[in-house]
């Protein structure tokens, strides 16, 4: 009985670290995607501004 309540114990806590996991990536997730549109931003004015 107490390897099965182990075994259930292991699976909560492989549980509970994947759901910090996928909430850790999509913060970095968030975060890498609005970098990417400040650097694209940049581009499109510095394009503008030597085509003018």
């Amino acid at each position: 009985m107490g390897d099965t309540l182990d075994m259930i114990g292991i699976g909560i806590t492989l549980e509970a670290s994947r759901n910090n996991l996928n909430k850790f990536a999509t913060e970095d997730l968030k975060r890498k995607v609005a970098e990417v549109q400040a650097l694209a931003n940049n581009i499109n004015t510095q394009t503008k501004q030597k085509n003018d």
